[in-house]
This record gives structure tokens, sequence and C-alpha cells, in this order.
């Protein structure tokens, strides 16, 4: 069955499934990550002109789990708003300054030379394998300094090629995404029962990309996107909804009539609860590790329920840019350790409805108009979404979006 399903252009895999919560879970991801990978495929006209590269292992299939490979780094790009591309920084890798900025601070510009990626890959996706992998003093493990990161590169040989083009794309959504979180975080301080330690805030986790010295891969050198590791160990990795309309995982809902429902809450007596208890079920990322057997109990201790803020933040980023985009497929970590909990979150998807006509504006995954009209196919508004009068008659969505996002606000956002 797995052979004919790529025979015939698809993805399939066979895995063998045991009795257990940590087996079953495996299967689930690989499932999702296939499906995924054949919807892609499949959208874009059929069997795939890439071939996947050769000889990459996972690190739960692997023994030793570990084995570190050390590349020179040639050079560090970030992405600028304001020239919308990416472009070379001194600076040392974000997902470094986040982990640990008094350490950055203390180096004060020495930045570590070496960058160790695991040659067992972490996780993979439709487009992109993730790899473990570490900055470096020196060309072995003694050298290693900051925290475990994140290096995501193609998964299809033909593409090595491209080093820093290819990850244009995903590191120009992820600052997007983050400048409308901010948008979202700034709104929802006005909401009833805001607390400033307890109300949770969304964010993106900032990328760099490095070019590392390989001279195996076409031309020497390749190019990787690297961004901190998400804490899966302590907190369960959840995708609370995609870019095809599911929300949390299988939860579907019929479309409402948003301003029929925003005149029933101006007749309601008693306020509304802002929050809802019912927790989110869980859904296994496309391209993070499914390693993750972390549960929620910090989560239901808090009373909050991070998946009426992210349906509420997707519909919110319409209404905000006036239609024009929408951001979803929104998946990552809910983190109580933090002050206010922070909802950390990687790998979103933009749709936007381009005014020239234009597809895929922001990668494969952008599904325009389509793929907005699907999320509001399942979505339901909560109260966050009557709280922050997300209608298409509220005018106070009037703002240029655009022009402030390349203001550079986001630039080393952290």
């Amino acid at each position: 069955m797995t052979m004919g399903a790529n025979l015939g252009g698809a993805k399939g895999s066979f895995e063998r499934c045991e009795k257990t919560a940590h087996s079953l879970t495996s299967a689930i991801s690989s499932m999702v990550s296939s499906t995924t990978e054949s919807r892609v495929t499949l959208q874009a006209g059929g069997r795939s002109s890439y071939t996947e590269r050769s000889g990459l292992s996972s690190e739960k299939h692997s023994f030793p789990k570990l084995s570190w490979r050390f590349y020179k780094i040639l050079e560090h790009y970030i992405y600028d708003p304001k020239v919308q591309c990416l472009v070379t920084s001194s600076l040392m890798p974000l997902a470094a300054s986040y982990t640990n900025p008094t350490e950055v601070n203390r180096r004060m510009g020495s930045n570590p030379p070496y960058l160790a990626i695991n040659a067992n890959y972490f996780g993979k996706g439709a487009e992109r394998v993730a790899f473990r992998c570490r900055l470096a003093d020196e060309s072995n493990i003694r050298g290693f300094v900051f925290e475990d990161m994140i290096a995501k590169e193609t998964k299809h040989d033909q593409r090595i090629q491209e080093r820093i083009e290819f990850h244009k794309s995903f590191a120009e959504t992820q600052d997007l995404a983050n400048y409308l979180a901010d948008q979202f975080n700034a709104h929802i301080r006005g909401i009833p029962g805001y607390d400033p330690l307890l109300t949770p805030v969304i964010r993106f986790v900032s990328c760099s990309v490095l070019v590392v010295e390989d001279h195996s891969a076409p031309g020497g050198s390749r190019g990787v996107l690297v961004e901190k590791m998400l804490d899966t160990k302590s907190f369960r990795w959840t995708k609370w909804n995609d870019n095809a309309g599911a929300v949390d995982g299988k939860r579907v809902h019929m479309p409402i009539d948003v301003d029929f429902q925003m005149k029933e809450m101006q007749r309601e007596k008693a306020q509304l609860d802002m929050i809802g208890e019912e927790s989110g079920d869980e859904s296994i990322s496309d391209i993070e590790s499914d390693e993750s057997e972390a549960g929620d109990v910090e989560a239901n201790s808090l009373g909050i329920d991070p998946s009426e803020y992210l349906q509420a933040f997707s519909h919110f980023t319409k209404c905000f840019t006036n239609k024009r985009l929408l951001v979803c497929d929104l998946q990552g970590v809910f983190n109580t350790n933090t002050s206010p909990p922070t909802i950390e979150l990687t790998d979103p998807a933009i749709h936007y409805a381009s005014a020239k006509g234009r597809r895929a504006v922001f990668g494969r995954t952008d599904k325009g108009r389509s793929g907005m009209n699907a999320f509001f196919k399942t979505h339901r508004c909560n109260n966050i979404c009557k709280y922050l009068h997300l209608s298409a008659k509220n005018k106070r969505w009037d703002g240029n979006w655009r022009q402030q996002s390349s203001q550079g606000t986001n630039f080393h956002h952290l």
C-alpha cells in the first residue's frame, strides 16, 4: 500500500504500532506528516518534481541518538522587514539571544565560530527537515555554548543550493506573524478580567539563517534556519489549528454570523466568562519531534484554555489587516513558567488575498482566500472574539497595517 501511494505521487510510509501511548503518538505524527506532504504535492499538480534527500535517519530510530557534525559558520542573516529580505548581521543568532541574553552581553560580540548539527533529524514535515543543533566555540562537544536549538533546512536535494533564498518566505512569515501577535497582545489588554501576570501573550519564535561551510554540499556551503527549541519535555506540543480549517486537531464547528452574535452579546445582562475551562485536544506537529510526553497540568491549574486565544488571534489577523491575510497553522507549547504565561509558536502559515491575483505569496502553504474561507467554515467565535468586536463592520480596522509592520519594530524581536 505504501509503495502504491509513493508511485502515485503521494507520501506513504509504514510504521509498526504497539499498544502504548508513545508508539501511538509516533504513528499519528507520521500520519500527519505524510498527509500534509501528500496534500501539498497533489495541490501543486500531482507528482512532486523534487526528490527527498537520501540517508536521512530520525533520532528515535538511531543509535547513538546524537551524532554531532561541526561546521564553520560563514555568514549570519536576519530578516529585515524594512527591505523585506534577509540581511547580514554581526549579532549572535537570535535563538541564543532568546535563551541566554546575559551570556550574549557578556561575550560582547564574540560569536561562536561553529555550528554543530546532529546527523539524525529531530522532525520532518512537508517541505523541511529539522535537526537538533548547538553553537560551539570549538569543533568538539567541549566547546558547546548556549542551549539546544533547532536547525531547519530543505528536505529535497534540488533545493539545498538555494541556501538563503529557500528560507526567506519562512522568515518573512514568522516576522509578520510576530508583528500581528504584538498587536493582538496589545488589544487583549482591554478585555474584562485582564491580568498582566496571568493573561497569556502570544509569541512566535524569532529565527536566524546561518550559512555554514560544508564541502559535501553544492558550492561548498549550505544554509540552515536556526531557532529556539521549544520545551516539549515540560509542556505538551499542540497544533491548535492548521491551514485547512481544522481546529484543535479534530474539533469541527458550524459557521456562524459574527454580526448577529455581536447583537446577541449586547443583549446579555450577565457578564460573559472571559475564559472557557475546556482544554484542547492534542495534535502532533508536522515538523516537530513526536517525543513529547508532557501533559498540560500547568495550563489546567491556571484555568486557561490557550486555544481560545489562538482561534481569536487567527480571526483577529483577518480583521486587523482589512481581510488581506489570516495567520493560522498555530503550533507550539503553552509555557506557564513565564510571567505572564506565553504561548510560544513556530512554523505558522499565512493565507494572503493578493489584490494582483498572485498565488502562494507566503509559500506553498498559502492558500489565499480559499484558506481563509476554510478557517471560517470551522471557526466559532469565542468570548475573546466578541470582546474584541471582531466584526467586518467594526471601523477601527482601517489602519495602514502593512506600512506599520515594515517599520522594523520587530527586527530584533526575541
